[in-house]
């Protein structure tokens, strides 16, 4: 997919976009559901709009490692941010 980069905005660094495009488009137009992918939800002018309050989440993908990583830059990001709070 896209990465941003310095002086170049959102640009498709490894190529990737058009087999993420025709995933997409394949899902939508076949209404298809793939937990962490797509998601079918009817909402209201009331309702959550981000489609990531209804997808389904894949623990098994997750890792000590993940959880380790995630926690360090948590930690970091409070002490460089909020230190003085």
């Amino acid at each position: 997919g896209f990465e941003k980069r310095k002086n170049r905005g959102r640009i498709d660094v490894y190529g990737k976009w058009e087999a993420i495009k025709t995933k997409w488009v394949s899902y939508y137009l076949n209404g298809k559901e793939e937990p962490g992918i797509s998601v079918k939800k009817a909402v209201a002018a009331s309702d959550e709009w981000c489609a990531e309050a209804y997808m389904e989440t894949d623990y098994s993908t997750l890792s000590p490692e993940d959880f380790r990583k995630n926690l360090k830059a948590y930690v970091l990001f409070n002490e460089l941010y909020l230190k003085d709070e």
